[in-house]
């Protein structure tokens, strides 16, 4: 079985390492700060082809996975803290005795 974690950033690092999804850099582009809008444009841009070339599928199904095997994850974790919770100290000494 392979990991849908990976799974997931492999399809990602596909996308991001395609030379066509470069974004050219203008030399005098200056900071636009806040709300770039280049970058909007570039965002939009490479959405639209990912979208295109039909990848969102196998995208989305990746991330599923994911998100199912973090889930179990966490759960396992979780169950594991409770039970260590519910054990006592032995290092642990309380003193139930009313003071006077």
């Amino acid at each position: 079985m392979s990991n849908p974690k990976r799974d997931s950033r492999q399809v990602l690092a596909k996308v991001n390492d395609d030379p066509e999804n470069e974004t050219p850099q203008k030399e005098s582009a200056g900071n636009e700060g806040e709300g770039s809008r280049s970058a909007a444009r570039a965002y939009n841009r490479d959405q639209q082809e990912f979208v295109k070339e039909g990848r969102v599928g196998e995208a989305a199904e990746a991330a599923r996975r994911a998100v199912e095997d973090d889930r179990r994850d966490l759960e396992k974790a979780e169950k594991e803290g409770k039970r260590r919770a519910s054990e006592h100290d032995p290092e642990e000494v309380r003193n139930y005795r009313k003071p006077e």
